[in-house]
């Protein structure tokens, strides 16, 4: 049997490509076309990025510009009282974080950058500060410092604080029913004051160094204390000690910053004791008069 020759081709078609060869020129041209779709996305997302680069070219790096350190704070001022003192200040130029209040050196505390001035509440009167103000960044820059020094006021003597220890003179004043001879000259005792409340000025308590004596409160009206008790009397009848009572009064007549506090340095006042008859013993009084300065002074 013979096999019939295949058809002629046409002219100016190309010739079939055998079974076999067809799917190795399927497969090259789906590589092809892969490959230019690739290269698309590379150059569609180089000009996404801030068309900052073409396929195959790096982009440039660009250092930040540096931040310029902000100024000093302009015109401090200082306006003092007796228990605070409030600064003032020009605002600084550049980008500011905030402000940092120094007094005598240390950091008292850190503000926002609106902020333009500052009140102190710690200071305590008749005392000389120093305070400076200055600007800081986010980055850690500080500028200069700008300063003005300042002498808050003396206060009224009522908001003085009696506290401590104190040294006082006693001057015998009159006396009667009991025999002070030897007894002329001025004595001296030492007086413990200390304040029944945490702060500033109030009630206190009286001790006296060297002797036991009563619980004796003394109650605060402006700068004046004064309080009655009673106590040992430091005379006998027939060798038997006596019990008196006494009435103390005060007046703060100076004070002085001591210890971050506005405390009395001294004081003026009288000392009365009364002691009532007894059998073979008639009543008898002392009045003193002292003047009681604090120690250490």
């Amino acid at each position: 049997m013979e096999i019939p020759p295949p058809p002629p081709i046409p002219v100016g078609e190309p010739a079939p490509v055998p079974r076999g060869q067809r799917s190795k020129v399927g497969l090259i041209a789906l590589a092809v076309v892969l490959a230019i779709v690739a290269v698309a996305v590379v150059v569609s997302q180089s000009g996404s990025d801030g068309d900052q680069a073409a396929v195959g070219i790096s982009p440039t790096s660009v250092s930040p510009s540096a931040v310029a350190p902000p100024t000093a704070p302009g015109s401090v001022k200082a306006a003092p009282a007796a228990f605070k003192v409030v600064v003032s200040w020009v605002p600084s130029d550049g980008e500011l974080a905030g402000y940092r209040v120094y007094r005598d050196g240390d950091v008292l505390d850190e503000v926002d950058p609106g902020v333009r001035r500052y009140i102190d509440d710690t200071v305590v009167p008749n005392s000389r500060y120093r305070y400076q103000v200055a600007a800081f960044t986010d980055a850690g820059e500080t500028s200069d410092r700008s300063d003005v020094s300042v002498k808050t006021t003396a206060a009224s003597l009522a908001l003085a604080r009696v506290q401590g220890t104190f040294n006082a003179k006693l001057h015998l004043t009159s006396s009667f029913g009991v025999n002070l001879t030897g007894q002329g000259g001025p004595a001296s005792i030492g007086l413990r004051l200390t304040p029944v409340c945490g702060h500033g000025p109030c009630n206190v308590t009286l001790g006296v160094i060297g002797l036991k004596v009563e619980r004796l409160i003394l109650k605060q009206a402006a700068a004046t204390y004064s309080g009655t008790g009673t106590n040992r009397s430091a005379f006998t009848c027939s060798g038997t000690p006596t019990t008196a009572s006494f009435a103390v009064t005060f007046a703060v007549t100076a004070a002085k910053p001591l210890k971050d506090e506005w405390r009395a340095s001294k004081l003026e006042g009288t000392i009365q004791e009364r002691s009532a008859s007894q059998l073979g013993c008639v009543s008898s009084g002392i009045d003193y008069s002292f003047t009681a300065t604090l120690y250490p002074a």
